[in-house]
């Protein structure tokens, strides 16, 4: 009786563990991505104050950075607000539901932010310090977005080794 109280109680604490780690991962996965989108955000803010000068040839690439600063800064709001509290609180399964969708929304909004703020670049707007900016910002999240996708492949890739040498 003890062993199999023991063999239960260590399975527990090895989930238990298993657990608090996840949910310490998440939580620093989300305390970087308010940090990160604040960051950005707050960028955004301040260069396109900084070179707004009444031009009316950076319409374009004004209204995207404009669109791009109101997406981060409702990401880090979300994630700070409502994300963060519930990772922290919980331990439900409709959290993890909860967090796929506004996971996806994210990404979809961040993939039209991108093809919008790459468009905008494109035109050769006559607006230097903003257009500098803005392809600082492309470089660098083109740059996030190929080594998530190489990831990506490489995970799916290992785990599809890992079934065939299974079977």
């Amino acid at each position: 009786m003890n062993q199999q109280q023991e063999e239960v109680e260590i399975y527990d604490l090895t989930n238990h563990n298993r657990n608090s780690e996840e949910i310490s991962k998440s939580l620093i996965s989300t305390v970087f991505a308010i940090i990160y989108n604040f960051i950005w955000g707050l960028l955004f803010l301040i260069f396109r104050h900084y070179s707004n000068k009444d031009d009316t040839e950076c319409q374009l690439i004004d209204s995207w950075t404009l669109y791009t600063e109101i997406v981060l800064f409702v990401i880090v709001a979300y994630k700070l607000f409502i994300e963060l509290p519930i990772q922290y609180k919980t331990k439900n399964q409709w959290k993890n539901q909860l967090f796929d969708v506004a996971d996806q929304l994210e990404l979809f909004f961040s993939i039209v932010i991108l093809i919008g703020l790459t468009y905008a670049y494109l035109q050769n707007e006559e607006c230097d310090h903003l257009r500098n900016f803005v392809l600082g910002y492309l470089i660098v999240t083109y740059l996030i977005l190929i080594i998530w996708i190489i990831s990506y492949i490489f995970i799916a890739c290992s785990r599809e080794q890992f079934n065939s040498s299974n079977s």
